[in-house]
């Protein structure tokens, strides 16, 4: 008996020493030689692998293995990092409460610092990400990303933002309310509408725009300023809207009156509330002179009942001219009222002063005779068809005229030297 207390207790005594052995065989200070299917860290009775540090749970992996938990007991997905808002200290008791925002995730380089990338919530449960470096923050797949610059701009398709929205490439927007500034190679919408052009800017190198564009403001065209008028295409033509509607050029209405925009000459078509059109220009004047479309004398007025006036506000007639008028060539189909006519002459004319040289061959009366009879018109004088057909021109008529007057009037002196011939005959 006592043999076999011995032999008992010598079997325990090297088991407890064996097992003991085989128990720290996974060393703290490092391991070597090991066996991952035999030599792990884990569990082997289906329970949950947890880590503590002072005693509380930090983090856990569950037992099925399809979460990993920091900072909660139940994870709810493959990795699941939750912040507490507070943190159990290190042999204490008390509950510390966090200060700031719920900051649950941190990445850091070997040149970003301290602070890095920081993932957030704050306590409105609103979610961060934030790069605290002056640096950009990318988030980019195989064809492009996002990059947001340290000073808040926002680019897709660059990584050099120069706007708050940075678009290198084209998008699409269903609706779109744009307080600032859009610049633009190439617009394309469907309906475009600003409730404030003052206050909202569209630029764009192209912009096609194929729906409804509702402008409630100023609209400016290849320039780089704020446009002065309703719109503006470059720096001098305007349309404008106050005292009637007009287009201008280096003119715009402002609030009070049409001013020049620059030192210059200025032009424009006014469209009175009266219904009638003004076209008119002005000599050069100074950059803020006022600029007037009837006043004194308009240069030319359609009025509402058609009748055009030129240098006058109130034709009379269908056209009115308050001044002289020069044309080449003029057709009036009824009555010509004038109380002057000069005829000018171009040099395709010859004044018949030529009926009078010596040389001049007076057609004899008794042709002049048979041509009457033949034609019933006199030799080079239209025909009465062919009046009624082509018209007169005065200029030429009135050189046929007086040419016809001089050989009467040679045919007068013949026959007077005649008469004296016959008559000194008879007194013989």
């Amino acid at each position: 008996m006592i043999n076999f207390m011995k032999k008992l207790l010598f079997i325990l005594f090297f088991g407890a020493i064996f097992f003991g052995a085989y128990a720290q065989y996974w060393n703290t200070t490092g391991n070597a030689n090991t066996n991952p299917p035999t030599n792990y860290i884990g569990t082997t009775d289906c329970q949950p692998l947890v880590f503590k540090t002072g005693g509380h749970e930090r983090m856990r992996l569950n037992k099925n293995g399809f979460g990993l938990g920091i900072g909660t007991p139940d994870p709810q997905s493959i990795v699941h990092i939750h912040n507490p808002g507070r943190v159990i200290e290190c042999g204490v008791n008390s509950l510390g409460i966090l200060a700031g925002f719920d900051k649950f995730l941190q990445l850091t380089g070997f040149y970003s610092g301290n602070n890095g990338f920081i993932a957030s919530f704050d306590y409105s449960n609103d979610f961060y990400l934030t790069q605290t470096e002056n640096a950009n923050f990318t988030i980019e797949g195989p064809g492009g990303g996002l990059t947001i610059a340290p000073d808040g701009n926002v680019g897709v398709g660059t990584d050099a933002p120069q706007a708050k929205l940075d678009v290198n490439g084209s998008f699409s927007a269903q609706s779109a309310n744009i307080t600032g500034t859009l610049t633009a190679n190439i617009l394309n919408v469907q309906t475009l509408s600003f409730n404030n052009i003052t206050t909202n800017a569209l630029q764009a190198q192209t912009a096609k725009i194929t729906g409804i564009s509702n402008l409630c403001g100023n609209v400016g065209i290849g320039i780089s300023t704020p446009p002065i008028a309703q719109m503006q295409i470059g720096n001098l033509f305007t349309f404008n809207t106050g005292s009637g509607n007009a287009i201008g050029y280096n003119n715009y209405y402002n609030g009070t009156k049409y001013a020049r925009i620059q030192n210059g000459v200025a032009s424009g078509i006014l469209f009175n509330t009266d219904g009638d059109v003004i076209i008119t220009t002005a000599t050069s004047s100074s950059a803020g002179s006022t600029f007037y479309y009837d006043t004194p004398l308009p240069g030319i007025i359609v009025k509402n009942d058609k009748r055009v006036g030129i240098l006058t506000t109130s034709p009379s007639a269908d056209l009115h001219v308050a001044g002289s008028f020069r044309a080449k060539s003029a057709r009036i189909e009824n009555l010509l009222s004038a109380y002057e006519i000069c005829v000018s002459y171009d040099g395709s004319l010859c004044w018949p002063d030529y009926v009078f040289t010596k040389d001049y061959n007076l057609l004899p009366l008794k042709e002049l005779e048979q041509f009457i009879s033949e034609n019933q018109h006199l030799p080079n004088v239209p025909s009465a068809a062919e009046v009624e057909a082509n018209g007169v021109k005065v200029g030429k008529m009135s050189t046929l005229l007086l040419q016809k007057i001089e050989e009467l009037t040679l045919y007068i002196i013949n026959l007077e030297k005649r008469l004296s011939d016959i008559e000194d005959k008879k007194d013989k």
